[in-house]
């Protein structure tokens, strides 16, 4: 699922996460959770261990939809953790580079268009450090986080540029993924998870200071996308807020000692998000609803994304 990303302080400090078997486990110190036809048990290690860690169950179907939804609630949460030991921030956000080159942020919750915005730049041939997650390190840099894309079963609706760029086994897959959200009646969307080189791009861009931050949000209603400033305070906030509410299941699985590690983290994390952020402009972005059409477009064009030379609309991705 994660590749290797090297952090400009090298360290010892690691994440271990581990599946066990394959059904539910016994009580014990561990805490059950579920949703729909999947069933997790989860186990942590102290808040303080050299080593954070975890131990999974999973049971349920589909299996693969349950490693992604644990991969949110606990995994990538205990990571954030541990990237703030090395004074780096693992936030849930979009980032890649504008048409000028600039390093662009983008802030907002799950379902307000992170990712179909970035498989709208990746069409325009705009290099992407990440769909929803990046790590923005003491220096002020952002640097990718090694981690697969996720195309969700819409991306034909929301970004058409994009869906005709892939190749067809992926979109064998992705028909495959929109017969189980019809068929469950969108109880069930899983993602299909992928590498950013299905759209040409063959390693991450490299490091570099954030100069721009959009704050997305959706109107839910149609309308016209609406942009207003908005200031790096605004931005920190929204940040935090999308930390807390990323770590809510840890929080909840952890109990007390987890709580209150969390706090302390958040006030590290605060302090090198306002130190990251505050060179860059930012704005608030409202988008139109439905995403679909031309206006992830019309989004693009409201963070400076241009098609670059050599992407032709309607040429598909080779197969891999």
């Amino acid at each position: 699922e994660y590749g290797v990303a090297a952090t400009i302080r090298p360290t010892p400090t690691i994440v271990e996460v581990a599946f066990i078997g394959h059904g539910l486990g016994q009580p014990g110190n561990s805490i059950a959770g579920d949703y729909k036809s999947m069933h997790w048990r989860t186990e942590f290690t102290a808040p303080d261990a050299a080593v954070l860690g975890a131990q999974i169950e999973l049971a349920g179907w589909p299996r693969t939809f349950a490693r992604a939804l644990v991969q949110g609630y606990f995994i990538e949460p205990l990571i954030s953790v541990a990237a703030v030991r090395v004074d780096a921030v693992l936030l849930p956000a979009a980032a890649f580079r504008d048409s000028t080159g600039a390093i662009v942020v983008v802030l907002g919750p799950s379902g307000s268009g992170k990712t179909s915005l970035s498989m709208h730049a990746l069409a325009l041939g705009a290099p992407v450090l990440g769909d929803d997650q990046v790590l923005i390190e003491s220096d002020g840099a952002c640097r990718a986080f090694p981690r697969r894309l996720r195309l969700y079963s819409d991306l034909r609706e929301r970004v058409p540029l994009a869906y005709e760029r892939l190749p067809r086994q992926v979109l064998v897959q992705l028909g495959a993924r929109r017969l189980v959200r019809i068929l469950s009646r969108g109880a069930i969307a899983p993602s299909l998870a992928v590498p950013i080189s299905i759209f040409g791009q063959k390693s991450p861009p490299d490091p570099a200071p954030i100069r721009r931050v959009a704050i997305l949000e959706r109107a839910f209603a149609p309308g016209e996308l609406r942009t207003e400033p908005a200031t790096v305070a605004d931005a920190v906030n929204d940040a935090l807020r999308l930390l807390r509410e990323q770590r809510e299941h840890l929080v909840l699985a952890g109990g007390d000692a987890w709580r209150e590690a969390l706090h302390d983290v958040e006030r590290q994390e605060e302090r090198l998000l306002a130190a990251a952020l505050g060179g860059a402009s930012v704005e608030r972005i409202t988008m139109p609803s439905p995403l679909a059409g031309d206006a992830m477009a019309q989004v693009g064009e409201a963070v400076g994304l241009i098609a670059q030379p050599g992407r032709q609309r309607g040429v598909r991705a080779s197969r891999e």
